[in-house]
């Protein structure tokens, strides 16, 4: 009788611990109304959680991020009206989603919907649309555009020790150092799934994406069209020490790593039209991309070494433990050395 009030004891508390596990978490929907202006003065309401609130994406944002660390688990989603423009302010600084110490259970969503946020500012120098640091970022179906960041590193999203994942989602005409749009250093974790990234410039590395130290990287099903980087990767470049990497099912087309004379100082390899991989990579795979008029060049009627313009389509430099190519379409690419891909290890 004891053994049977022991099983039963045990199981209810089972079925107890399994009921907790499947308990949904406290979830907070923001809202964002368009064409508010955006300012540091915001008319701030009481809450933003309703449909009808005037609140424009930065009070929106600190909002959701209040409401995210009031509560252990906590998700909240920005939700941005279907199809509408959000102006943003670049020169007021990004949206800072930063925590001390690594907190990846509390979650921010952002739902564009289709919208567009497009920065107002000429200047080049702003600090980009969002920062993150140890904490989890998610953004669906959002068109951002004509950020700006030549002083720092991704000029739509930087990420240092996060997850950051993007879907559905297009960049165009951002500029920043490295990673014209998207960059991920210091242990993160990138993912970017079914995206666009087109007309992006990075002044160093990955015209649209770069990725460092010890970091995580897959990218799938996502076109890259028409980006420019000066040192490497025209369109994505990961260097020094990343864990893995992973890049399948992509259309590279059209993308340029090109190096002007007066720009080759202190760095020993160019190129990587499209993708260019450098330093101690530990395990690396591309798989079923195509690869489509990109170009490694150099900007010189004389050329100088045997330096630059490597891998039209992709360059990989020094110690790659494990790298794979499979499944991989090349065309018409353009390279001085090595129109397809160049392996300098």
């Amino acid at each position: 009788m004891k053994m049977n009030a022991a099983i039963l004891l045990l199981n209810v508390v089972c079925l107890c611990t399994q009921f907790l596990r499947i308990l949904p978490r406290e979830i907070t929907d923001v809202y964002v109304m368009d064409n508010i202006a955006d300012t540091l003065v915001n008319n701030k309401p009481a809450s933003c959680s309703s449909p009808s609130s005037s609140c424009n994406l930065r009070s929106a944002f600190g909002y959701c991020i209040e409401q995210v660390f009031t509560s252990p688990s906590a998700i909240c989603a920005i939700h941005l009206y279907v199809g509408v423009s959000i102006p943003f302010n670049s020169s007021l600084g990004a949206l800072n989603y930063s925590a001390d110490t690594a907190n990846y259970d509390n979650q921010l969503h952002i739902y564009g919907n289709g919208s567009v946020v497009t920065s107002l500012s000429s200047s080049t120098s702003m600090a980009g649309f969002i920062y993150l640091s140890n904490t989890y970022l998610t953004i669906n179906n959002l068109m951002v555009k004509e950020f700006s960041n030549l002083n720092g590193n991704g000029s739509v999203l930087s990420a240092d020790g996060a997850i950051l994942n993007v879907y559905n989602s297009t960049f165009k005409n951002n500029v920043a150092a490295n990673g014209g749009a998207v960059y991920a250093s210091r242990n993160s974790t990138l993912s970017i799934v079914d995206c666009i990234f087109t007309s992006n410039f990075a002044s160093e590395y990955g015209g649209s994406i770069a990725v460092g130290y010890n970091s995580t990287v897959n990218i799938k099903g996502s076109m890259f069209d028409t980006n420019q980087a000066t040192i490497g990767g025209g369109a994505v470049s990961i260097y020094e020490d990343n864990h893995y990497a992973t890049i399948a099912n992509n259309v590279f087309m059209r993308n340029i790593a090109i190096t002007n004379y007066a720009d080759k100082t202190e760095y020993d390899t160019y190129g990587g039209g499209a993708v260019f991989v450098y330093q101690h990579n530990m395990y690396l795979i591309l798989r079923n991309n195509t690869f489509h008029e990109n170009r490694a060049d150099y900007n010189n009627a004389t050329y100088v070494s045997y330096t630059v313009g490597l891998g039209g389509a992709v360059t990989f430099v020094r110690y790659n433990d494990y790298a794979l190519i499979e499944g991989c379409y090349f065309q018409g690419n353009f390279g001085l050395f090595g129109g397809k891909y160049f392996d300098h290890t």
